[in-house]
C-alpha cells in the first residue's frame, strides 16, 4: 500500500537535529513518515515547475503538503513515497488546496521508480504529467542520456536540434521524446518548426558524462518567453534514488531476527551544492515515525539494520543495537557500525513522538568514509587499529627525561614542602 502523508519530516526534524551537528548535511525536503509495508519498495518524485505564469506553487499529495514554494522554472528536492496512486494538487504557494488549487490530477508511481512530476503550460492551458526517469540505465562512456519534454502549448509540433543536427523530431505538447545518447559537453539546442524553421535557441546546455538530462521546453512563443529547463539526474544518484532500505529487527546485529518495523529508505539529498561541497562527506538520511514506543524499544532486544539496496537486500552495510544512556530530554542516540567491510557507518536518533507516546520518531544518518587516516604530503600514517575502539599506542617518552626517581632522599628537609612558581604562574609542590 502507498505510504501516507499524514506527517512530513521537516518541522519535526528541525527540533531533533540540534545535538546532531556532526551530521548536519540533512536534506531540506519533506519526507513521508507513516509506516510502510515491508514488501513495498520506495519511489521518488521531483516537482518540475514548468508553468511560468503560475507563480510559486505548493504540491499536495492526497491532501497533504509535500513540497512548498517551488518557483517557476525550478525543480523541488526529491520526495520519498510508496508505490501507488495519488491525488496530486498544484496550489498557489501558501494557499488552501480546497480553494486555491491551480490544477490537479491522479498520478501513479511504481515501486522503485524515480519520477518527474511536472506542471506544464501557459496561462490557463495547464497540465500535470508524470515522467519516469530510467533507474540503473547503462550510459556509454563520455556520454549522457537526453530527451525533450514539450511543455509549450502554443508552439505546436516541433523538433529540437543539437548543434544544428536534428535529434528529437515531431514532438507534440505535452509529450516526451525517447532518450538519445548525447556526447558529453556543452551543446546548443534549437527549436524547429516544419523541420527547419528555428524559433528559439539556447546555448551552453551542459550534458555531463554519466548523467540523464530531461530538457523541458517551457513558456510561450507568442511573447518570446520560451526557454529550456534542464533537469539533471546523476546516474550514481539514480541508482541510489530508492535509497538504502532500513528496518528495526529483533535480536542483535550479529544475529538479526525478524523485521519489526520498516523505515523510510535512507537517501542522499539532491540539489545545488553549497559550502565546501567538493570536500564535504555526503550523508544519507531518513526520518520515520514508527508505531512502537521508545519505552518498548529499549525494554526489549532490538537493532536498527541498514541494507545496501532493494536488489541486494541480503547485504547489510551498517547496524546498531538499540540501547545506551538516555539524554536529559529522554531521547536516545545509538551508533550504527560498519558491516561486511561496506565502509558505511552512521547514527540513529530516537525520540518519543510529541503527539503520541506510543510512537517513536527515528532519524537515521549513514555516511561512507568517516574513518581512516589520510596521509598529508610525505607523512607516513600510523597503522589503523584492528578494530574501532582499540586504544592508540602510548607516545614514546623523550630520552632526555629521566624515567627513574633518585634512589636516596635527604632526611633533613623540613616536613612543610615549599612551593615554586614556574613560568605559567601556577604554584606547584617541590619534592626533594
Amino acid at each position: 500500500m502507498p505510504i501516507g502523508f499524514g506527517r512530513y519530516w521537516r518541522p519535526r526534524a528541525a527540533a531533533l537535529l540540534a545535538p546532531l551537528l556532526v551530521f548536519a548535511l540533512v536534506a531540506a525536503m519533506p519526507r513521508v513518515t507513516a509506516a510502510q509495508e515491508t514488501e513495498d519498495v520506495g519511489a521518488t518524485i521531483r516537482l518540475v515547475h514548468g508553468a511560468p505564469e503560475a507563480g510559486p506553487v505548493d504540491l499536495y499529495l492526497d491532501g497533504d503538503l509535500v513540497a512548498e514554494e517551488v518557483d517557476p522554472a525550478t525543480v523541488s528536492d526529491p520526495i520519498t513515497l510508496g508505490p501507488g496512486a495519488y491525488d496530486a494538487q498544484i496550489v498557489a504557494a501558501g494557499g488552501d488546496p480546497a480553494a486555491d488549487a491551480i490544477i490537479g490530477d491522479d498520478v501513479e508511481v511504481e515501486a522503485g521508480s524515480n519520477n518527474l512530476l511536472a506542471v506544464l503550460g501557459f496561462g490557463e492551458d495547464l497540465t500535470v504529467q508524470l515522467y519516469p526517469v530510467p533507474v540503473g540505465e547503462e550510459i556509454p562512456e563520455d556520454s549522457a542520456l537526453g530527451r525533450v519534454i514539450h511543455g509549450a502549448p502554443d508552439v505546436g509540433a516541433a523538433s529540437v536540434a543539437l548543434d544544428d543536427e536534428p535529434v528529437w523530431t515531431d514532438l507534440a505538447y505535452p509529450d516526451a521524446s525517447p532518450y538519445e545518447t548525447i556526447a558529453a559537453g556543452a551543446h546548443e539546442a534549437t527549436v524547429l518548426l516544419g523541420g527547419d524553421a528555428a524559433i528559439y535557441s539556447q546555448t551552453d546546455l551542459l550534458f555531463e558524462a554519466g548523467t540523464i538530462v530531461d530538457l523541458f521546453l517551457i513558456g510561450a512563443a507568442a511573447d518570446d518567453t520560451l526557454e529550456f529547463l534542464p533537469v539533471v539526474t546523476v546516474q550514481e544518484t539514480v541508482e541510489e534514488a530508492a535509497g538504502f532500505p532500513a528496518h528495526i529487527h529483533n535480536g542483535q546485529c550479529d544475529n538479526l531476527g525478524e523485521i519489526v518495523a520498516p523505515f523510510n529508505n535512507v537517501i542522499y539529498p539532491e540539489g545545488d551544492p553549497v559550502g565546501q561541497a567538493d570536500l564535504a562527506t555526503r550523508v544519507a538520511d531518513s526520518f520515520t515515525v514508527v508505531d512502537i514506543s521508545l519505552e518498548e524499544l529499549i525494554g526489549g532486544e532490538y537493532a536498527i539494520n541498514v541494507h545496501l539496496s532493494e536488489s541486494e537486500i541480503d547485504t547489510y552495510i551498517a547496524c546498531g543495537e538499540i540501547g545506551g544512556v538516555l539524554t536529559e530530554n529522554g531521547n536516545l542516540v545509538i551508533g550504527l557500525r560498519e558491516l561486511n567491510a561496506s565502509g558505511y557507518v552512521g547514527i540513529a536518533y530516537l525520540s518519543p513522538n510529541a503527539d503520541n507516546p506510543a510512537q517513536t520518531d527515528v532519524l537515521i544518518f549513514v555516511a561512507q568514509g568517516l574513518f581512516g587516516i589520510v596521509p598529508i604530503g610525505d607523512a607516513t600514517p600510523e597503522p589503523a587499529p584492528d578494530e574501532i575502539g582499540t586504544p592508540a599506542p602510548e607516545p614514546e617518552v623523550p630520552t632526555e627525561v629521566p624515567t627513574e626517581e633518585p634512589t636516596e632522599e635527604p632526611t633533613e628537609e623540613p616536613t612543610q614542602e615549599p612551593t615554586e612558581t614556574p613560568e605559567n604562574g601556577t604554584p606547584v609542590a617541590v619534592t626533594a
